[in-house]
């Protein structure tokens, strides 16, 4: 029998899940106690001597298929490359070298980003000899590879599109705000991996958005007669919407809509001072990143960056988003009419007119004859920035004032805001985690998904601590912080 045609009987199940139930294939698996193991290229039931990835049973089926359990049954174990005639060493360290190649990232790099040593590297690379599972899961969450199909699967042309996308903006020094340090690059695909596995544990989870058929692209940015910052502020209405939030109500928790209502990843990093966010696709996987360095601690502002990507992820094609959209600092902090990138301008009117309508502002400055010499009533209202609020009243108005002219007794975030909107980002309720360097990048809605899929065998213990980059001893502290924040 050939190996794409094999398939598990009724006995196998049995066999191979340790279950008589009825029910469908993921039933079986999901009700499983059973636990396989891998290694680089080898998968197989678990043993007393194994020292690869454990796994558990229906995360073997979700990740592998009925096949490479079938094979386990007839053969023992299961080859984990597309060529088993080819010589194993070749797959999947070819396609890693390929891939670091095409990102433009060098093997001592990536030894000082993943701790694996840029020996290990190389024989992976050269198929001289094997690594650990759990390295080479490192090596391809490093560089936003997929770690189950990497010997598997070639490179797509959507992957390599992604790549030069990574690799072009290292060197893109006509843009030095968008240009990405390697830091910031290494610090974006790893992102990008989180968000690909966090939307892989939402679906397994069962977890679903109500909106997620109400959005499509929108290809119009505008033209001489309707300039692109109009079409954000249309877009933003619509958004309100269609999230039923009424013209003149607050958006209280932006991060929770994002990541609760619309059930959008919201990864919170440590990236150059000049990026403010991003959005990030990952095979048909998008997600939000801001950074929480510098600018973005102000709550005010790390609001205006996430309705900013929100905006792109929500409503640009494909071809706009270009897999990866990097937005400065101080780009976010201009009118949104004054960049003459529309797919920008675009998101930066949508972004303030999301979070604050031009109605209120203008029901609220109309009757004014002089410029407002305070507005923070307003900002703390609506939870936005000084230097966004003062364009955005400036605008409403129809400019008959001078921008500088309007002003606020204050810019900071008051601590209510503070409050709902930051979130286990400066705080870590765990001297332990905080001492062992827990990254910042899984501290949200991702902590939490990893735990609630290991406490249902969807994944495995050893997948949870690969997951959240921390040693299986101290998953219990992270369980302790799932119980307690969400």
């Amino acid at each position: 029998m050939e190996n794409a045609r094999l398939k598990l009987s009724p006995k196998a199940r049995e066999i191979a899940f340790g279950s008589k139930g009825g029910g469908s294939l993921d039933e079986c698996a999901k009700q499983s106690d059973r636990v396989f193991v891998r290694s680089q290229d080898h998968l197989a039931f678990d043993s007393s001597d194994a020292t690869g990835q454990r796994l558990t049973a229906y995360e073997t089926l979700r990740n592998f298929g009925e096949q490479r359990i079938a094979e386990i049954l007839d053969y023992g174990s299961a080859i984990l490359v597309s060529n088993p005639a080819g010589q194993l060493g070749d797959q999947p360290g070819k396609r890693i070298r390929e891939w670091r190649k095409t990102l433009g990232i060098s093997p001592s790099d990536l030894a000082k980003r993943t701790g694996v040593s840029a020996k290990d590297i190389s024989n992976l690379e050269t198929g001289s000899s094997r690594i650990p599972a759990k390295s080479l899961t490192k090596i391809c969450s490093a560089l936003s590879l997929n770690e189950y199909q990497v010997g598997l699967e070639e490179l797509s042309e959507k992957d390599r599109d992604r790549g030069y996308r990574f690799k072009q903006l290292q060197r893109d020094r006509e843009h030095p705000g968008r240009q990405l340090s390697k830091s910031s690059a290494f610090s974006l695909l790893k992102d990008a991996w989180l968000i690909s596995k966090q939307n892989d544990l939402k679906n397994m989870l069962g977890k679903k958005s109500g909106f997620q058929t109400a959005f499509k692209p929108d290809y119009y940015y505008g033209g001489y007669n309707l300039p692109a910052w109009k079409i954000g502020y249309e877009l933003a209405s619509k958004t309100r919407e269609i999230l039923g939030i009424s013209p003149r109500e607050p958006i209280e928790n932006l991060r929770s809509l994002v990541e609760e209502e619309l059930q959008i990843p919201l990864i919170q990093d440590e990236l150059s001072p000049k990026i403010a966010g991003a959005t990030v696709q990952s095979d048909d996987d998008r997600g939000i990143v801001i950074n929480i360095k510098g600018r973005n601690f102000n709550t005010w502002s790390g609001r205006l960056t996430i309705a900013h990507e929100l905006g792109h992820l929500l409503w640009d094609p494909d071809q706009e988003l270009e897999t990866l959209i990097v937005d400065q600092n101080e780009r976010l902090s201009e009118a949104p009419w004054s960049t003459n990138n529309p797919v920008e301008q675009r998101a930066n009117a949508f972004a303030i007119e999301f979070l604050a309508p031009q109605s209120v502002i203008k029901d609220r400055f109309s009757e004014y004859t002089h410029p407002p010499d305070d507005i923070y009533d307003y900002m703390v209202e609506f939870g936005v920035s000084f230097t966004a609020a003062r364009y955005h009243v400036w605008n409403a108005n129809h400019r008959i004032w001078e921008l500088e002219e309007i002003k606020s007794r204050a810019v900071k975030a008051s601590e209510d805001w503070d409050g709902r909107e930051g979130f286990l980002t400066t705080y870590m309720p765990s001297q332990e985690l905080e001492a062992a360097g827990f990254c910042m990048n899984r501290r949200g809605r991702f902590l939490a998904y990893v735990v609630d899929a290991k406490r249902d065998r969807l994944i495995s213990d050893d997948t949870a601590a690969l997951y959240l980059g921390i040693d299986g001893s101290m998953l219990h502290e992270v369980e302790e912080i799932r119980d307690e924040f969400f």
